[in-house]
């Protein structure tokens, strides 16, 4: 049996067959290159996360960590005690003020203790006109804020009209002009 392979080869169905074999070899060996190559970037990846220090070991790396953690930690409760101090400060400032008026409360106790009935109504009287006055001159302030509020926008509205007249006349004039 002669097996002619210049025959064989020149077939179309085999050229086809080879051409395809050849293809997925070629194929498979540039995929075994890209993965090697992705694998590759992907192990660069996690050695740049865990970090390429040769002569440390991982048990010195978190020893670190640990003094890094401490300091901070040290530096937070430095801000916290500092915030504290001034707290505290504030605090006892508070206090005393509340203090203060709790012994001005206690005079004014004493003091209108000893007064009449008229006395009294004279003190309460002039109270509620100090209330009412301190209202008053409230309520005048947000009617002035408001006032000037109104006078701008009638400032803006005055001109927007003067505009529209103005525009109004010189369009009447052109057609005045296109009339003659």
């Amino acid at each position: 049996m002669n097996v002619n392979w210049e025959e064989i080869l020149m077939d179309p169905v085999v050229q086809g067959a080879i051409i395809t074999a050849a293809g997925g070899i070629i194929l498979a060996v540039i995929k075994i290159f890209l993965d090697s190559a992705k694998h590759k970037k992907l192990f660069d990846e996690i050695k740049d996360k865990i970090g390429n220090l040769k002569s440390d070991t991982l048990e010195g790396q978190h020893e670190r960590i640990k003094e890094i953690m401490i300091e901070k930690t040290n530096g937070v409760e430095k801000i916290i005690a500092a915030g504290a101090n001034g707290i505290a400060e504030r605090q006892r400032s508070i206090f005393s003020k509340v203090d203060s008026i709790d012994k001005e409360m206690s005079a004014n106790k004493e003091r209108t203790a000893s007064l009449t009935l008229d006395q009294k109504d004279i003190r309460d009287n002039v109270t509620k006109l100090v209330n009412d006055w301190e209202h008053t001159i409230a309520e005048n302030k947000e009617l002035k804020a408001r006032n000037t509020e109104l006078e701008k926008k009638y400032m803006e509205l005055d001109k927007q009209y003067k505009e529209l007249l103005s525009k109004n006349r010189k369009a009447r004039d052109m057609d005045m002009e296109i009339d003659r």
